[in-house]
This record gives structure tokens, sequence and C-alpha cells, in this order.
């Protein structure tokens, strides 16, 4: 008896593990398509409250920054560009989900098992964690240090808020570790 029971639970795990697989590899099939016909532009118009701006496609990447299925689309328009604008496919339509400012490493990204990071050095040093929360890119952690006079002093910051030098390692190590790097590629 035991070993039905044990036998349909695989056959049943078993047909869900395939399913799910199914339709992961549709939806990352039919994000290319639309990835691969957007990236046959050399530009885009995006939208913005005080008027519409051209961004040229020059630079690309595509990432899973969510680890949600399929992987996002990241545009920069130069090498020496700052800001990258991300992508998303949604019910099979290319969505724009917000442009990551990446001050110190241009088309060099930084990430991690949590999202997108950034860095911020003078006057201390810093990282940011974007990630993508209710369809759009969002900061929802970052922790900093500024030195202060009398010097050598500092300050610590996590989520804007001053903390001990503790709390803040504790912070920086749970979730700024293990930072991997990638460039955009040329089109």
């Amino acid at each position: 008896m035991k070993n039905r029971i044990k036998l349909l639970m695989m056959i049943i795990m078993l047909v869900g593990f395939v399913y799910i697989s199914k339709n992961e590899i549709y939806a990352k099939s039919k994000a290319d398509k639309v990835y691969s016909k957007f990236l046959k532009k050399s530009q885009f118009k995006l939208k913005h409250n005080v008027g519409d701006e051209i961004i040229r496609i020059n630079y690309y990447l595509k990432l899973n920054i969510d680890h949600k299925g399929c992987k996002e689309l990241l545009i920069a328009d130069n090498e020496y560009s700052m800001y990258i604008h991300i992508f998303t496919v949604k019910k099979g339509k290319l969505k724009y989900i917000g442009g990551f400012f990446n001050k110190y490493d241009n088309i060099n990204i930084k990430y991690n098992k949590y999202g997108l990071i950034s860095y911020d050095g003078p006057g201390g040093y810093g990282y940011v964690l974007e990630q993508i929360k209710k369809g759009k890119l969002k900061i929802t952690k970052s922790v900093f240090c500024r030195e202060v006079n009398p010097y050598p002093r500092k300050k610590y910051y996590v989520n804007e808020k001053k903390c001990s030098k503790r709390k803040f390692n504790k912070y920086k190590k749970k979730y700024f570790s293990k930072i991997k790097s990638i460039s955009l590629k040329k089109k």
C-alpha cells in the first residue's frame, strides 16, 4: 500500500514538473521572439511626463533579474551610459519596467541573487539594491558608510536610517555579497 502511494506521488510530481517546464520554455521562447523583434530597431521612444525621449539601441543584455521565468532586457545607448533601460515581456508584449542608474560602472552591470546593485562612492561608500516589485524596478535596500569630521569618524546607514557598525556589516553581508559583474553587448 505504501509503495503504491509513493509511486502515485512520484507520478503526480513528474506530471506537474513536465507541465511547469513546458510553460516556462514557452514563456522564454516567446520573450526571446519579442526581444529579437525589438532589437532589430535602431532606437525607441520613451514617454516621460515632460516629453518624449529617443533612445538609441547600441548595447543590450538579457538578464533574469527577478529569477521568475523569462529574462529581462537591458538597453544602453552608448558604452559610457550611466542609465540602463530595462524591459520585460508581459502577456506577449514588451513592457518598460524602469531605469537603472549605474553611475560608476557604465555598461558593466553588477548583480546578485536579490537584484541589480549599484555603487555609490564620493564621501564614503555604499550600495543600492534594485528589485522588480509589482512590475516596476524599485530601490528596495541600501547600505552607506559616510566619513564625517573629525576624520576618521564614520556613520553607518541601512535603508537611510542610522545604525551601528555591526548592523551595517550584517546587512551588507546578507544583501550585498556574492556580487557578479557582466557587461552589456554591442548590438
